[in-house]
């Protein structure tokens, strides 16, 4: 493997999903890290950990990239804390220029448009279903382009940290009980589901995100 060793970088969205995994394997390289993120909590533990691993010193800057103001102060306050980067923000490399927090569209180079997040909907059934059909067929202008973007991710630490929340073990041994459940999944999203041999299914445990995209070729 290539080391990174001596170099620097800023990775946004730090603080969990494709962001965090970005730096972790950066950080494994050797590179030095600015974390950024919205989420202080997860930020801070998770350059603690990086430190512990890897050393290197890395540090963390909190902020909301859909915050202008916090965007503009991010490289600067990057740069004043790593001194000269290594590797460029990803405004330069992707085609993105600005965001519109009040109309929630995205600005790049020749196209503007916008991005839905899919939520997990508890009790869907046909008509749901339905409904969203309808309002991708009706509501979407022709010739705009459309799509939709599926991401799958072994990180569900927080996801099950947050069950065990709302459905964790109680009395003398629920520390013991609930670390054997925390593995259990654990195991679930690196490998798969324990089952009988009866039941030879590929069935494991990963985070689903899926996003819409839609935009269109911009004017300006």
């Amino acid at each position: 493997m290539f080391s990174l060793e001596g170099k620097t970088a800023l990775v946004t969205g730090a603080s969990g999903g494709i962001g965090s995994s970005i730096a972790y394997a950066l950080a494994k390289q050797g590179a030095r890290l600015a974390l950024s993120g919205s989420n202080s909590d997860k930020l801070r533990a998770f350059r603690e950990q990086l430190n512990s691993e890897f050393g290197h010193d890395h540090v963390e800057i909190t902020c909301d990239l859909s915050n202008a103001k916090q965007v503009e102060e991010l490289i600067p306050a990057t740069v004043d804390t790593l001194g000269s980067m290594n590797f460029p923000q990803f405004s330069r490399i992707l085609p993105y220029q600005d965001y519109d927090s009040e109309t929630g569209l995205f600005i790049n180079t020749k196209t503007i448009g916008f991005m839905l997040e899919a939520r997990p909907l508890p009790g869907a059934n046909k008509d749901i279903v339905a409904t969203l059909e309808h309002l991708l067929r009706t509501k979407i202008p022709r010739g705009v382009p459309f799509t939709i973007n599926l991401v799958s991710s072994k990180l569900v630490g927080d996801d099950i940290e947050y069950g065990l929340r709302e459905f964790s073990w109680s009395g003398k041994q629920a520390e013991k009980f609930n670390a054997i459940t925390r593995a259990y999944y654990l195991r679930a999203a690196e490998t798969r589901f324990p089952l009988p041999e009866s039941m030879d299914l590929p069935l494991t445990l990963r985070n689903y995100r899926v996003s819409a995209d839609i935009g269109q070729y911009s004017r300006t």
